[in-house]
């Protein structure tokens, strides 16, 4: 009988090969009144990383202010966009804009960081096609309006200003086409019911085949992830490790890119 030690050296030894996993970036843009709607969305796509991202081989991360950003010297708002909208311009799929009743502070630049931060998001998308802008309105029947008069008309001066900022979305030459929910339980359905769709539709009106992937078109979102047909499926397969080198291509390719 051969020893133990002959044996172990006869063997094949194997060497693990980690999976790799593209990882892109959706950014929260709100004032500070709707934290509840904000934790929503993390964890929508918390589940979605876990049920259906991971099939693909591919994550979403939430990037907010909170997590983000640290504090320097400078202007505030400028460092969060430096650190969150600029570092992950590459990767960034996804701006979630939420607003309520108020519409922030000035930055300096913009009446609120949050509309600074827009400012930001149609700039790139007219730049370079990405990322895409969604914006969710709470629904207000009734102000809230503090017995303070001082308090009471800066509640006031801020509503003034979040409807003036819904017209101006949609008197841009590309305006934004954003949506209503009736309250903090009601934002659930809202975003779950758009995500989901955006996740899985084309912009276009027919259905990705694998040539699409070839395409010099700037991709959408469904070409990422949209689950294909059982006869589709292994070729979608073997063409999703493309993807990077077109989101690159298509960076490439813009004229006036944002540094």
């Amino acid at each position: 009988m051969e020893p133990r030690d002959t044996i172990n050296d006869n063997k094949s030894t194997t060497t693990l090969s980690p999976g790799k996993i593209d990882v892109y970036h959706i950014f929260l843009a709100s004032p500070g009144d709707v934290d509840a709607e904000r934790e929503h969305v993390r964890r929508f796509f918390e589940r979605y990383n876990k049920l259906t991202a991971q099939l693909w081989k591919v994550r979403f991360e939430v990037v907010d202010w909170e997590n983000y950003s640290t504090s320097g010297v400078g202007r505030p708002q400028e460092l969060i966009t430096q650190q969150t909208l600029t570092k992950y311009q590459g990767s960034l799929a996804l701006v979630i804009g939420i607003m309520a009743q108020r519409f922030g502070s000035p930055t300096g630049e913009a009446d609120s960081g949050t509309e600074e931060e827009f400012n930001w998001a149609m700039e790139s998308n007219q730049d370079t096609g990405f990322p895409e802008v969604k914006w969710f309105f709470r629904k207000v029947d009734s102000l809230v309006i503090p017995p303070d008069p001082t308090a009471a008309a800066s509640a006031l001066e801020q509503w003034t200003k979040v409807l003036a900022f819904r017209k101006r979305m949609q008197d841009l030459n590309n305006p934004v086409f954003y949506a209503e929910y009736p309250s903090v339980e009601g934002f659930r359905d809202v975003i779950d019911r758009d995500l989901e769709r955006w996740l899985v539709s084309p912009k276009c009106s027919s259905r990705p085949t694998t040539s699409a992937c070839d395409s010099s078109f700037p991709p959408s979102i469904w070409q990422i992830l949209c689950l294909p047909t059982p006869t589709t499926q292994v070729a979608w397969l073997s063409a999703m490790y493309s993807l990077p080198r077109m989101f690159a291509r298509t960076r490439h390719q813009s004229k006036s890119p944002r540094i």
